[in-house]
């Protein structure tokens, strides 16, 4: 017995018995639960007051206002420890209570942009369009952790300033970097052509010029064009003269030349500005006329005083230049003299400020989004040329596969422990990574088997206690499953997270047999037969209800009445009816319910179709008056409804009746075997499903053809059917046996691999591989030649960057191997790094099963029933510098198999060599030493989370790790150190384990202070702590250290140099002035690392398999079955 007290308030409380007199009082109590609601609960910062509280009690899960002025407030004096803020919340409750708390907090870093910490800069400009270089404080740039991205909602800053008047009109501003540059001196003239395409005025021109000692006076004019040169004629009244002083460090400078008077530049014709030298030399700024797209006509010069002119040369440069120079011009009214140009070189972005030129002046603020979208857009090309950190393979521990074909395959039995027969349900979820199977007996008793469908294997049993299940849908977003029990007129709410029922189910008034959820997952239909009192006699009725799912989580399912007050819509149906099945159209918007009619004598039955908004029929009900209707299914492209037919009249037989729904017209009628329960159609409606439960047939469809395709006998007798999404594998729940029947349909392939060679099929092994690849073939027949087995995955790579590789794997026999094939363009190979894989021998521990069937390695000894300790293979190694892909391929000749799972190809920072301490050698840990030396109180072993590292003795013991900086502490200034780890005390411990990281000279000498970071018991938790590297640091030391009585559980560590991008701010000025820059600063997010670019053509070709990349091979001798160079001998 069990019993439910209502609500109280108490300190204690005491059970007694209450046995009738002279009775010895007796009680036998398994179990005693005390339920405690947390009531009024607040939660504060450190010692501030809570900022927020919950008045009363909490029944459900809630959740706080948002607190993050509050938060902003406190971390003006909070504590930092290894670079991060501590957080101190207290929660609180009036009564005793246990909470689960997840906090989140979404956090934007901040950065300023003016250098060395100022609030505010100064930026003068002259006629070079970017701030004068000499000034101090004008540097003004951005660093963000790569894959960082601005926020426009964050960037603030001040811009105040006043120029000149001018304007340019034609020419190049911002940062410049010219090719070459020719001599403009007494004896040498260069004249620069320019057409124009539209109408030009200017008031002055701008030139790029380098003056030689001691100065230089010029004159420049303009001319005309005569047959391709410069006429004799200028076109202004007088040359402007240039007086050019000495500088003390000559360079390039733009000067001005204002003209006497306003110039009208004509479109299409062309012009000739001529630069002569009266005394003095200078350099003229030049760059290849390609490159500026300009006609190839090009500068000229002369040296004969204008008598002829010639295409100028520079040195290292070929082909026509261009020099460099400006039109200015005064407009009437104020225009906006300013640009934002963000980055330099091919990657920068202009970012126009004209918005702001309506305000007359020179004052605005930068938040505006364009802004940020410059500084990302040019931080995202540069981090391109950065090594990428990111896993470059797609579907690297092969857990997606794809059906391929659609031929069955041979029939399985799944075994379902523990022995339960009779009643059974079943459904797989919409995702097809797991489903349910209950089963249930005669006497009540119900299991409930959680089903791993691509394994086909049961993951999870749990007891239901008794009843009979009649029906099992999955919730569409995989939170809820319900289970309806028939006889009791129940339906069970199953939470997944735990696979358990919720405590109360939700009673109806009679039987719940069958039941559907909606494509969105807020409406759960239900079929409900009871029996009632009409006009004094007793009448079987039968409702759908109609259930809110969301409602039905909030209302207290234990005060539910339906008979009296149903909370619910429903759908009343005929009386002295049976709705046997229910069925919904793919969108959701009509409901079909399959009618039987109880009148014993009668064969008939009917389909009703209801509007799922209105629960108004849809038409008349499709009347069956020629058999029993029991199942129902619509197809999912939703054209077709199949109709198991118990019996038809004239045949005495089973039937199944295909129904074309827009016309509602019967298609056919295919006979099948006596009394069908159910019926399924395949996910691409090329199939359906029967199960003839009378003598236990499996009746397959062919809906191309509306035929019965074949009809698999010698079955246990079937329940229920239940196919995965992917379509590769049919499931039939079976009566009498406590077990699955599966139907595989087709082969299975690895999504984005390609298989290029022999066979892949797929493997289901313990945790923590799950779902691995097998190549080879596990069967030969006799007179055929084994080939070879091979798949490969191509992806965009980075040359010159570091990779790890790594994948877990065993072969049967030599021979089987791994390979990176660098390529790059042309998909030339680059190089060609290989790892064997390990043979079986004796990591024997256990032995795979391919689908159910062992995988049978030749020529070893394995016990029936084992697996197989798959192990870690890792390479680290640099891409070849013109590298822009690499092919990752698996090899396994023709004898042998190899199983393999957990592949990674990814970019790497990481400072550490086997950081996740998992790989082993001559049974040592590589990369690892041990403090002390032999010491024998302190043990490694491989446990599920991690490596564990137990210290039993009484004095200290370490992991430690030297690690080579290189020489350029500017590069990697900074080091993030992770480590994924938990702690476990003995009761004489004294202190906790911690991580300790170390700076030393190249001479080993400890040079600034050593980063600890403590290690507490729990769950395994995760930390991240940013260091500063010394600028006298030329190696790191890492220390994992087990105290005395402590341990550690590792499951990852790991020092990588922080990657960042600098991108450079720069404002462009059309005129000479001043800007004042003030609180410059933007907000970022850090984001995922960014993948290599795509090359250039696309990525290459899969290659076959075949000789060896870089080894010599004939095509006529080369063999891919045995993969080495053989000599063909005619037969």
């Amino acid at each position: 017995a069990d019993g439910l007290l209502p609500g109280l308030t108490a300190s204690k409380f005491k059970l007694n018995a209450s046995p009738p007199p002279a009775v010895q009082p007796f009680m036998d109590i398994s179990q005693v639960t005390v339920r405690s609601v947390p009531t009024n609960v607040n939660v504060r910062l450190g010692q501030l007051a809570p900022f927020w509280t919950r008045v009363g009690e909490m029944t459900t899960p809630t959740v706080s206002t948002d607190f993050a002025d509050v938060l902003q407030t406190f971390l003006g004096d909070a504590d930092v420890e290894n670079g991060f803020y501590l957080l101190p919340l207290t929660f609180h409750s009036d009564l005793l209570a246990r909470l689960d708390v997840d906090v989140e907090i979404e956090y934007m870093a901040q950065q300023s942009l003016l250098p060395n910490g100022l609030s505010e800069t100064k930026l003068q400009f002259d006629y070079n369009t970017t701030a004068d270089a000499q000034s101090p404080n004008t540097n003004i740039e951005v660093t963000l952790p790569v894959g960082a991205r601005v926020l426009a909602d964050g960037t603030s800053g001040r811009v105040l300033g006043s120029f000149d008047d001018s304007r340019i009109v034609y020419g190049p501003t911002g940062v410049l970097a010219a090719q070459t540059a020719v001599m403009v001196s007494a004896g040498t003239s260069q004249a620069q052509p320019y057409t124009p395409t539209a109408n030009v005025a200017a008031t002055a021109i701008d030139l790029l010029l380098k003056v030689t000692p001691p100065g230089a006076v010029l004159n420049l004019n303009l001319r005309a064009d005569f047959d391709g040169k410069p006429d004799a004629t200028p076109l202004l009244p007088q040359s402007v003269e240039l007086q050019l002083s000495e500088e003390r460090n000559p360079v390039a400078r733009w000067v001005s030349a204002e003209l006497p008077t306003e110039f009208q530049f004509k479109a299409g014709q062309r012009y000739w500005l001529v630069l002569q030298a009266v005394n003095g030399t200078v350099e003229w700024s030049a760059n290849s006329a390609a490159a500026n797209g300009a006609a190839p006509l090009g500068l000229h010069f002369t040296s004969t005083g204008g008598l002829s002119w010639r295409q100028s040369k520079a040195q290292a440069q070929s082909g026509a230049l261009d020099a460099l120079f400006r039109l200015r011009y005064t407009p009437a009214q104020f225009t906006m003299p300013l640009e934002i140009e963000v980055g330099v070189g091919e990657v920068a972005q202009r970012v126009s400020l004209a918005r702001f030129a309506p305000l007359g002046r020179i004052d605005f603020t930068l938040d505006f989004p364009e802004f940020a979208q410059a500084i990302n857009t040019a931080a995202a090309q540069t981090e391109s040329a950065t090594c990428p950190t990111v896993e470059h393979l797609a579907n690297p521990n092969f857990e997606e596969w794809l059906r391929i074909g659609s031929q069955l395959q041979p029939r399985r039995t799944v075994a379902l422990p523990p022995s339960v027969t009779g009643a059974s349900a079943i459904d797989i979820a919409a995702s097809g990574e797991w489903g349910y199977v209950v089963m249930g007996d005669s006497e009540g008793v119900a299991l409930l088997h959680v089903l791993d469908p691509i394994c086909a294997e049961v993951r999870q049993t749990v007891p239901l206690g008794s009843l009979r299940p009649f029906d099992l849908v999955i919730h569409p977003d995989e939170t809820r499953a319900y289970l309806s029990a028939g006889f009791q007129g129940e339906i069970y709410l199953i939470d997944v997270a735990t696979n358990a029922p919720l405590a109360i189910p939700l009673r109806l008034r009679g039987r719940a047999v069958r039941l559907a959820v909606a494509p969105d997952g807020r409406t759960l239909y239900a079929t409900e037969t009871f029996i009632d009192d009409v006009n004094e006699s007793t009448v079987q009725m039968a409702r759908v209800q109609v259930i809110d799912t969301v409602l039905l989580e909030q209302l207290d399912r234990s005060q539910i009445d339906i008979a009296t007050h149903n909370p619910f819509r429903e759908i009343v149906l005929a009386n002295e009816v049976e709705p046997v099945d229910l069925a919904l159209s793919p969108d959701g918007r009509h409901l079909f319910v399959a009618i039987q009619d109880t009148d014993s004598s009668a064969q008939s039955g009917r389909i009703h179709v209801f509007d799922t908004g209105s629960l108004l029929p849809v038409g008349s009900p499709m009347e069956i008056s020629d058999g029993t209707p029991s199942a129902i299914a619509v197809a999912p492209n939703g054209q077709m409804l199949a109709v198991a037919l118990e019996s038809i009249v004239e045949s005495n037989s089973g039937a199944l009746r295909l129904i074309e729904l827009n016309r509602r017209t019967v298609l056919r009628d295919l006979p099948i075997a006596f009394n069908p329960v159910d019926v399924l159609f395949a996910p691409d409606n090329k199939r359906a499903f029967v199960i003839e439960q009378e003598v236990g047939n499996l009746a397959v469809i062919d809906l191309d053809s509306r035929t019965v395709e074949t009809t698999l006998a010698d079955n246990p007798i079937g329940q229920r059917l239940a196919i995965a999404p992917q379509g590769d594998t049919l499931f039939v729940t079976n009566r009498d046996q406590p077990s699955l029947t599966t139907l595989p349909i087709g082969l299975r392939a690895p999504t984005e691999w390609a298989q290029t060679s022999g066979a892949v099929s797929l493997v289901c092994l313990p945790e923590p591989h799950h779902l691995a690849a097998v190549l080879g073939t596990r069967g030969i027949r006799a007179g055929t030649t084994a080939t070879t087995s091979a798949i490969a995955q191509i992806t965009p790579a980075a040359g010159g960057c570091a990779y790890e590789f790594s994948f877990w794997a065993l072969a049967s026999v030599p021979g089987a191997r791994a390979e990176l094939v660098w390529r790059g363009d042309g998909c030339a190979a680059q190089r060609v790094d290989e790892i064997p894989i390990q043979v079986l021998e004796n990591r024997l521990s256990t032995r795979p099963t391919l689908i159910g069937q062992p995988v049978s390695f030749a020529g070893s000894a394995t016990a029936a029933g084992s697996t197989v300790a798959l192990a870690l293979h890792r390479l680290e190694t640099n891409a070849p510098p013109l590298a822009t892909q690499v092919e990752v391929r698996f090899y396994a000749p023709g004898d042998a198999i190899a199983v393999i799972d957990n592949v990674s190809l990814r970019g790497t920072s990481d400072a550490l060599v086997n950081g996740d301490l998992r790989q082993m050698a001559d049974d040592a840990l590589v990369g690892w030493t041990r403090e002390p030396d032999g010491t024998f109180t302190a043990f490694l072993s491989v446990a599920d989370e991690g490596l564990l590292f137990d210290n039993r003795g009484t004095s200290e013991a370490a992991l430690v790790q030297t690690i080579a900086l290189g020489e350029s502490p500017q590069d990697h200034a900074q080091f993030e150190l992770t480590v994924a780890a938990k702690a476990t005390l003995g009761v004489q411990a004294q202190r906790h384990p911690f991580i300790e990281l170390s700076w030393l000279t190249a001479q080993g000498a400890l040079t600034g202070a050593p980063t600890q970071t403590e290690v507490m018991p729990g769950d395994m938790g995760e930390s991240q702590i940013v260091v500063t590297r010394p600028a006298t640091a030329a190696q790191a030391e890492l220390r994992l250290v087990a105290p005395a009585h402590t341990s550690l559980l590792l499951q990852r560590v790991g020092l990588r140099a922080v990657q960042t991008v600098t991108v450079p701010i720069n404002f462009v000025a059309q005129s000479p002035g001043e800007l004042v820059v003030r609180n410059l600063a933007v907000a970022y997010d850090v984001g995922e690392a960014v993948s290599p670019p795509m090359p250039v053509g696309g990525l290459c070709t899969p290659s076959l398999p075949g000789p060896r990349v870089g080894k010599s091979a004939t095509e006529c001798c080369f063999c891919p079955c045995c993969q080495e160079e053989t000599e063909f001998v005619a037969p």
